[in-house]
């Protein structure tokens, strides 16, 4: 069988060809993410998923409302909210984590088919 052959109802079956990474438990939460994505691939094999650039919470929170199937947190954008500077090396790891807990913790059990309506 193909990527493009199979069909969404496969995703409990064998997805090492589309997924080359290991399945997370379901538990977790990057799991919500990882079935978007397989979705996604099987869907659509050769299209890319966009991604919606965030800065802190309430962007993300924005975007996924409006669907955003995943959001990815910009130094750029995270460096000119919190100091009002840009990205020149002046955020460090202690920010970018408080940040992306932020913006987690905002988004966490929002789900694109659940918020759009």
């Amino acid at each position: 069988t193909t990527p493009s052959s199979r069909s969404s109802s496969s995703i409990d079956g064998d997805s090492s060809i589309i997924m080359p990474m290991p399945r997370p438990p379901s538990q977790s939460s990057s799991y919500p993410l990882y079935t978007t994505i397989l979705q996604h691939r099987l869907s659509s094999p050769s299209s890319a998923i966009p991604l919606a650039g965030v800065h802190d919470a309430l962007s993300a929170k924005i975007f996924a409302h409006h669907g955003a199937p995943a959001l990815f947190l910009s130094g750029f954008g995270v460096s000119a909210s919190l100091l009002g500077i840009p990205d020149a090396g002046m955020t460090n790891l202690v920010e970018m984590e408080m940040m992306a807990r932020n913006v987690h913790s905002a988004v966490r059990g929002l789900s694109s088919s659940a918020t759009t309506s």
